[in-house]
């Protein structure tokens, strides 16, 4: 649907000014057991995002911020953005409208929309929005509810944050960097479906940032994101673009250069491909090597498990 609102002159009665908005109505609700969107229960998976870019910060037109959002849902496949941390664009947000991808708005501040990081902080709002960055590679990926909230009953959980600062990392880093920062995302994901108790988790975050010099990476610059400052994607986004279903487009993404210098020992596997395939057929030279399957008991909970290619001696 669409309002519109006209200022006209008082004496002539000419329309000197128009606004034009479109707007439509969903049913949003957050229980203990969930997220639901008009009645349909849905995991929130997504990522966070700064409207920043090398050279130019926030300066960028319509078209870029449109490109932003359609890097999130269609290339990604999220389904939800939070805008950190300020009110952004009107093109972005219009673009996600369309593109049906929920965005969590913040006022403007840092962690004014609500969002805490300190266990067990009093919860005055609707929803607990934590930033949790247990997360450090091991097997734990997000703490039980419990203890995170501190209260003796089940409310309505989302992680706002996670990763990110725990394990910044460059496109052009050393294979085994570029892989564990592809598989922290995926392990959040997972956790995130598996979980009953949690609405869904947002994690840090989309794109690089500058900042200031007390927090970058020495040029104050947060290599946070899943894709580099210039939209570049790192690994990490194929961990995203890897759980969309086949029929939206096909992903097969080795996490790897297959170079004997970019690993230490000089070796060349294992190696993970980021896939929604079913499986992975390799060949070496023109001879099968073998069919590689996704690793379902290591990512139960995820619809596209990435594939480990373990070997690559011809049958």
């Amino acid at each position: 649907m669409r309002a519109e609102a006209k200022l006209k002159e008082k004496e002539s009665g000419s329309c000197v000014s128009l606004s034009s908005s479109r707007f439509g109505f969903r049913q949003v609700r957050f229980t203990p057991e969930g997220f639901f969107l008009n009645g349909v229960k849905c995991k929130l998976i997504g990522l966070n995002r700064h409207q920043s870019w090398p050279y130019v910060g926030y300066a960028m037109p319509e078209r870029i911020q449109r490109r932003d959002a359609q890097l999130l849902r269609r290339e990604l496949g999220c389904n939800v953005v939070r805008t950190s941390h300020y009110p952004q664009s009107r093109h972005f947000l219009n673009a996600c409208d369309e593109l049906g991808l929920l965005v969590m708005e913040e006022i403007p501040g840092w962690q004014t929309g609500g969002a805490r990081y300190i266990q067990r902080s009093e919860l005055l709002e609707d929803v607990y929005t934590y930033n949790d960055f247990t997360h450090d590679g091991g097997k734990t990926v997000f703490r039980p509810q419990k203890e995170t909230t501190g209260l003796d009953r089940k409310v309505p959980l989302l992680v706002t944050e996670s990763n990110g600062h725990m394990y910044p990392t460059k496109r052009f880093d050393q294979e085994a960097r570029v892989t564990e920062h592809a598989l922290r995302p995926l392990r959040v994901i997972n956790e995130s479906l598996g979980r009953e108790d949690l609405a869904g988790g947002i994690s840090w975050c989309a794109f690089d940032y500058n900042t200031h010099g007390s927090f970058g990476s020495g040029d104050k610059i947060c290599y946070h994101g899943v894709f580099d400052m210039f939209r570049n994607p790192k690994y990490a986004a194929f961990a995203y673009a890897s759980q969309k279903e086949p029929e939206k487009g096909p992903v097969l993404e080795p996490v790897t250069l297959v170079s004997r210098g970019e690993r230490d020992g000089g070796g060349m596997v294992p190696f993970y491909i980021l896939t929604n395939c079913d499986y992975v057929r390799v060949y070496k030279n023109g001879k099968k090597v073998s069919d590689f399957y996704p690793r379902k008991e290591e990512f139960p909970h995820l619809k596209h498990p990435p594939v480990m290619i373990f070997h690559l001696m011809e049958e």
